[in-house]
């Protein structure tokens, strides 16, 4: 027969899947970059467009990785999230208040 799991054991769980995403955001970063750098060098080796490959390469490494980052950073904010002393509600707009009143139907037209 299979143990039930522990509610404290699946907060843990939840808690490391968080770490791991928060963790990989700084590498997909850095690899984005080295990956586009790398990948520009090799064309300015292969077609002889020093610098432009590298340069351009670069940018879009940097594009690429700032993406990566968006996409891992709404992943992150998407999580439920154990409510802890130090959490706070999330900020809210007041609703603002009724005037007295207006519940009722004030068209002239549908009250006689």
């Amino acid at each position: 027969m299979a143990k039930p799991i522990d509610p404290d054991s699946a907060d843990r769980i939840k808690q490391s899947s968080l770490l791991a995403t928060a963790s990989s955001i700084g590498l997909a970063l850095v690899f984005s970059i080295l990956l586009g750098a790398l990948g520009g060098y090799y064309v300015d080796k292969h077609f002889a467009t020093s610098p432009f490959g590298f340069i351009i390469g670069l940018l879009l490494g940097v594009v690429a990785g700032f993406r990566n980052v968006y996409v891992l950073a709404q992943r992150l904010d998407n999580a439920p999230v154990k409510k802890t002393l130090f959490s706070q509600p999330p900020l809210t707009k007041p609703k603002p208040s009724e005037p007295e009143g207006s519940d009722q139907n004030n068209d002239p037209k549908e009250n006689p």
